[in-house]
């Protein structure tokens, strides 16, 4: 039997995907910062592969690579912000981080007796309208709410 010390094709395809939506403009935060950050260890618990804004809304500049569960943080060069739609740092005015606007859940379920929203701040949350009524829910640590697999 001969081993091989070669990369599996699974891995090096993950590997891959990560370095390719992997933000070009971002900074990476020094280390002593980021070692054993819980916040971004809960965010990548159980996550192969992913990228997430920072959950603290006053840090709309950082985001957070995940690979194999290991986070990286990262932060934009000045004068940006990470837009969690398009994975990437656009400009933006960091004095206003704090401000993400929550959707007015009331308003939005009173159309429906049943149904399902991502939140549009925190990936790993959601909202489950029932009779017009908003119920806002948080995902299991590591995990993210997916409109297709609840």
């Amino acid at each position: 039997l001969k081993k091989s010390s070669a990369i599996g094709a699974a891995p090096l395809l993950l590997l891959l995907l990560v370095l390719a939506v992997t933000p070009s403009r971002g900074q990476l935060i020094p280390v002593p910062e980021a070692v054993n950050d819980p916040v971004a260890e809960s965010v990548c618990f159980g996550v192969n592969a992913g990228i997430f804004p920072h959950p603290d809304p006053a840090l709309c500049h950082v985001y957070i690579s995940c690979t194999f569960e290991r986070p990286i943080v990262y932060q934009c060069a000045a004068g940006l912000v990470f837009e969690a739609s398009s994975l990437r740092c656009v400009p933006g005015d960091r004095e206003q981080c704090g401000d993400r606007s929550e959707p007015e859940w009331t308003a939005k379920c009173a159309a429906f007796s049943y149904a399902f929203f991502p939140d549009p701040n925190e990936c790993w949350k959601f909202v489950f309208c029932v009779l017009g009524t908003p119920n806002a829910y948080t995902c299991r640590a590591g995990e993210v709410w997916s409109q297709q697999h609840g």
